[in-house]
């Protein structure tokens, strides 16, 4: 069946394959399909052009595009990507009549080693299935088909061949990307250069010249051209009479369709047809592929990012760290964690939250000693804030100082997941008794991100920062390993629990914290940072079933990354609350239960700033 189809999983919109191939016979998709070469070379043919493809090339075969691929020898290892219409069309509303060609002669362009990266760090966060790889997945997807839209929408020839696109000049890019995006969205309807024309406000005179001089093709051959390649599929699917193909692909006559065929296929509609109908995909014909070895996929992924960003000057700062930490004995130290808050609040705060205050404090701090710090002129015995404080089993004092004035001065770090390592690092480090918290950011609540060190936005919303302090509650037991990157701690509780965390950071997001800086610097600072640490620590536990929960936070999918890829715009009332439906402001969180024998053993993972906790409770059998 010339047809092959492609089926997704509900929450997985990609379908890809690591294999080995000796034959991949005829067979065309309704999605894109994007096609890696990991190791060795294969054969390729995509529509009327066969192209020999070797270690490092990749290849776009656009939906309904008729193609095969194969090998004399089968010593290849090939990546097949496919990449679901329905679900990325709600990005990128032209993707299912996009013409991507990734094929160059060029061997070394910056251009398709940036295509190249995106597509293996993909292969990569899907072969290692490390915490919320889908939605990592999913974000450098659409991405790379940004850079698609961007360089690649197009393609020119040369000696016959169709090849990317080569020119520097990005209106001609954009002018020549729309002409043949709308050529390939009508090839079927009547279609003139006058109207081309029209559409882009040039001369007919101009726009010819300006078609052939990038394409290699005058409008009419160009027309022609996509026409007979879209046709294949009625012609090897269907048994529909050559002069029915014909009309139905857009030729005045039948003469003209065999003739265009002829002049790129090099034989005839009826010659193809018989030479071609035995080599579909099908039954009778179901190739030769076979799927390669997890372990081998993921170590030629990773050599062949390896050898991409050692060419590339801007991936040099990309810092990629090992940490593999066994921590033998009972692994407690003498250093006892006893985590204590002093929180400030104001009255703007208790103007804005009213009495759901306590509850906003009991679920920030759960059951961790906390000391209230309010105005003086908000310290009544009997009423108010003070009373209702009281009256929940807080303790409260008062006071009259202003903010120190560092935290007067905005630092938009504040806002980041820089900002909770931060917190963890400052308390694990300094083990400095009571902890400094300021409730909420003050001011306009339309303003989500002011630079302040409040752990709720002035509209209420959880920054990341609250979630480092809810962790922080939780840190009551013993230290049994603490490093840069790294702590790992048996906590006070009646079932054994432990908790490990592993943080990743680079100097600049490490100097956010220290100096001022404007929400976009803030913003291009940790969003810059690429620096990946894999870690895997060890350490003894009590013997049994746990109940594991993986929490990570970074800035990918929270308020202030998310926001900022908007352009942080101001929010009213309605704006927010349907952002804060969206965000929820909670952590990105696995369970599962999980057996352990003397000794606990955890893999992290983790690309750019963040920090990954993970909780293993006991379970009572």
């Amino acid at each position: 069946m010339l047809l092959e189809k492609t089926s997704y999983s509900n929450d997985f919109p990609l379908q890809i394959r690591v294999m080995q191939v000796k034959d991949y016979p005829l067979h065309y998709h309704q999605d894109i399909e994007l096609v890696y070469v990991l190791e060795g070379q294969v054969v390729l043919r995509s529509g009327y052009c066969t192209y020999d493809l070797h270690e490092g090339d990749l290849f776009c075969n656009n939906g309904h595009e008729v193609h095969s691929i194969s090998s004399d020898t089968g010593e290849n290892v090939i990546c097949s990507i496919k990449i679901s219409n329905s679900f990325f069309t709600q990005f990128f509303p032209k993707l299912s009549h996009s013409s991507y060609r990734t094929y160059s002669k060029v061997p070394h362009d910056e251009k398709f080693d940036t295509l190249r990266r995106f597509y293996l760090t993909i292969l990569h966060d899907y072969l290692k299935k490390n915490f919320d790889y889908k939605k990592q997945c999913i974000y450098q997807m659409n991405e790379l088909i940004k850079y698609l839209n961007k360089y690649f929408n197009l393609f020119s020839l040369s000696d016959k061949v169709v090849v990317g696109f080569e020119s520097s000049n990005q209106i001609t890019i954009d002018r020549i990307s729309r002409i043949i995006d709308y050529i390939y969205a009508n090839y079927s309807e009547k279609i003139t250069l006058q109207n081309l024309s029209e559409a882009e406000h040039l001369s007919p005179f101009y726009l010819s010249h300006l078609i052939h001089e990038y394409t290699g093709m005058s409008f009419r051959d160009f027309l022609c051209f996509a026409r007979a390649e879209r046709s294949e599929i009625m012609l090897l699917e269907t048994d529909k009479k050559i002069s029915a193909i014909a009309k139905e692909s857009g030729f005045s006559t039948t003469a003209y369709y065999k003739k265009y065929f002829e002049q790129w296929f090099g034989h005839s509609p009826e010659e193809h047809r018989v030479l071609c109908r035995p080599l579909i995909l099908g039954p009778d014909h179901p190739g030769s592929m076979k799927d390669v070895p997890l372990s081998r996929a993921i170590s030629l992924t990773e050599d062949a990012l390896s050898m991409i960003t050692s060419q590339d000057v801007s991936s040099s700062r990309i810092s990629r760290s090992r940490l593999d930490l066994d921590i033998s004995g009972s692994g407690e130290t003498a250093t006892s964690l006893s985590p204590s808050f002093s929180v400030s609040i104001t009255g703007e705060d208790y103007e804005f939250l009213g009495n759901s205050l306590p509850m906003a404090l009991r679920e920030l701090f759960g059951d961790a000693d906390v000391t209230v710090i309010i105005p003086e002129d908000l310290e009544k015995e009997d009423t108010g804030l003070a009373a209702l404080l009281r009256n929940n089993g807080y303790t409260v004092t008062a006071s009259h100082a202003s903010w120190p004035a560092r935290e007067r001065v905005p630092h938009y770090g504040n806002d980041t997941c820089m900002a909770p390592i931060q917190a963890v690092k400052d308390y694990l480090f300094g083990i400095n008794g009571e902890i400094r918290v300021r409730l909420r950011d003050q001011g306009d609540p339309n303003v989500i991100f002011k630079g302040q060190p409040g752990c709720l936005a002035s509209a209420c919303i959880k920054k990341t920062l609250y979630h480092g302090y809810q962790f922080l509650s939780l840190m009551d037991g013993k230290l049994m390993s603490l490093g840069p990157n790294h702590a790992v701690m048996k906590l006070d509780r009646v079932c054994p629990t432990y908790m490990a965390l592993v943080m990743n950071y680079d100097s600049k997001s490490e100097r956010l914290m220290e100096t001022s800086s404007t929400v976009y610097q803030a913003y291009d600072a940790i969003s810059g940072c690429m620096d990946e640490l894999e870690a895997s620590l060890s350490f003894p536990v009590t013997s049994g079933t746990y109940y594991i929960s993986r929490c990570l936070i970074s800035d990918s999918s929270s308020l202030f990354g998310l926001t900022g890829k908007m352009g942080f715009p101001d929010m009213d009332r309605d704006s927010r609350s349907i952002f804060q439906r969206i965000i929820t402001g909670d952590l990105k969180s696995e369970t599962g239960t999980i057996a352990y024998n003397d000794s606990a053993h955890l893999s992290f993972s983790l690309r750019g700033v963040g920090m990954e906790i993970v909780i293993l409770k006991l379970k009572k059998e």
